[in-house]
């Protein structure tokens, strides 16, 4: 089955209950403080969420949100907090240079083309605007065991290796300051957490 097809189709069998998975998981709990801790955002700032899927993350920052997913029933049960935008986040449909801060936390690991959708990131960014990716780091075996385990479409895309779509803290590191992002990268129990500036 065609990439995006595949994940559309298992996000929006997800879609009812993912609400209120997120809220009661104490890992997304947990990384949802962090990524408050590392996000000062104004009243006045635009700000997308990759993935945004409920909305989850984005709700938690001051601003005008913009949340683009690939499901529209993930963003049917995102509710109004938030604008939505059903899209691909290697094609963003939205102009250049207009957002101070883009998010993508859990979601980059699905990008079929990881170039195009960072390209696409700083194509949408303003000058000295922030990028936060999050991530589960290929260095923690916990987490690879996780997402084999428990993600169908994790099994599904990784395959047996399981660590083809995960980067190492180092490696996403590398590949992000390769196109041209200036980018400090911390570890937070199994994900890496990039703070990136353009």
């Amino acid at each position: 089955m065609e990439h995006k097809k595949l994940i559309r189709e298992i996000y929006s069998k997800k879609a009812r209950n993912y609400r209120r998975i997120m809220e009661n998981h104490p890992g997304f709990r947990g990384l949802k403080r962090e990524i408050a801790r590392c996000v000062k955002t104004e009243k006045s700032s635009l700000i997308l969420d990759l993935g945004t899927g409920t909305g989850y993350y984005g709700k938690i920052l001051r601003g005008r949100v913009v949340g683009l997913d690939i499901s529209r029933e993930m963003l049917l049960e995102a509710g109004y907090e938030i604008e939505l935008i059903e899209g691909d986040m290697e094609e963003i449909p939205i102009k250049n240079g207009i957002f101070d801060v883009v998010l993508c936390i859990n979601a980059f690991r699905y990008s079929e083309d990881p170039e195009k959708m960072v390209l696409e990131v700083r194509r949408v960014m303003k000058p000295g605007g922030k990028f936060i990716l999050v991530d589960g780091d290929r260095d923690n075996v916990e987490k690879r065991k996780e997402i084999m385990e428990k993600h169908p479409l994790e099994k599904i895309l990784l395959g047996k290796e399981g660590i083809k779509k995960l980067y190492t803290s180092k490696e996403i590191k590398k590949f992000l300051e390769m196109h041209g992002f200036r980018v400090n990268v911390r570890k937070k129990g199994v994900y890496f957490i990039c703070e990136c500036e353009k």
